[in-house]
């Protein structure tokens, strides 16, 4: 992907818990979907992508992306993605007297992921490791009780939306 390339993403849910069904949608109209635009570099080797839809710059969502070569002392690869989600305070509209309070981050959600790779890792073994990751980060997990094939509850959706223990 280009560095100057927008980022599409397409929020994708099917989880019943505690905030009701979610369901798969595409919809834009319901804030489904978010184009990251990217900014450029916000330190020496991380990049920045905003989604600029909500108008209001202190609460754009960000992703950055870094990869560091190995260096001294290391002979790893290190990958990082962060995800930003900030959550403006609520205020009123304003006062008789016509102020109206800036708006400020009352909290920020965040992902982090970091993955290392050794230099002497294969492309194959590269792969094969990217779409573990993949498959546990979008909570396909397979049951290994005799149906091998049916799907069960991830441990990621239910910690992150009802704040359950992963066991």
């Amino acid at each position: 992907m280009s560095a100057l390339a927008n980022i599409l993403a397409t929020r994708i849910m099917n989880y019943e818990g505690i905030l009701g069904t979610l369901i798969n949608t595409y919809s834009a109209t319901i804030a489904s979907d978010s184009t990251f635009s990217p900014i450029g570099q916000v330190q020496p080797g991380v990049n920045r992508w905003v989604d600029r839809q909500g108008g209001i710059p202190i609460a754009y969502p960000s992703v950055d992306f870094s990869l560091r070569q190995p260096i001294n002392g290391s002979r790893m690869y290190k990958i990082m993605q962060r995800v930003r989600f900030p959550v403006l305070e609520v205020t009123s509209g304003g006062t008789g007297s016509g102020y109206v309070a800036l708006p400020k981050v009352a909290y920020t959600l965040q992902e982090t992921r970091e993955i290392l790779i050794p230099e002497a890792a294969l492309l194959a073994d590269r792969r094969i490791f990217w779409s573990l990751c993949q498959s546990v980060a979008a909570d396909t997990v397979y049951a290994s009780d005799g149906a091998p094939t049916s799907a069960v509850a991830g441990v990621l959706a239910p910690a992150v939306l009802n704040l359950d223990q992963p066991y």
